[in-house]
């Protein structure tokens, strides 16, 4: 029994730890994903302003909430394509 622990001990040690990534790198893929969700909402304005009029006192909290969705999963998006091509994503 200790021998089947110490050969998946020295299994897991062979295995390269995976860097992390940086804070600038979180900022980045942030500021570009934030950026990303300004160009839409600027190109998309006013079908947004048209849809969002339609719940009157709360249109400007349901454009600024999908605002924020959108630039919460583009830098999702872009923090997971990142990661993926700097080889450190695994199974």
């Amino acid at each position: 029994m200790n021998k089947q622990r110490s050969d998946r001990a020295d299994s897991c040690s062979e295995r390269p730890l995976c860097e992390s990534a940086s804070s600038l790198e979180h900022w980045l893929t942030s500021a570009v994903g934030l950026g990303m969700a300004l160009a839409i909402g600027v190109a998309f304005y006013v079908p947004i302003v048209e849809t969002a009029a339609s719940l009157e006192f709360l249109s400007t909290t349901a454009m600024v909430f999908l605002i924020t969705a959108l630039w919460l999963v583009l830098w999702g998006t872009l923090e997971l394509a990142w990661e993926w091509r700097a080889g450190r994503v695994h199974r």
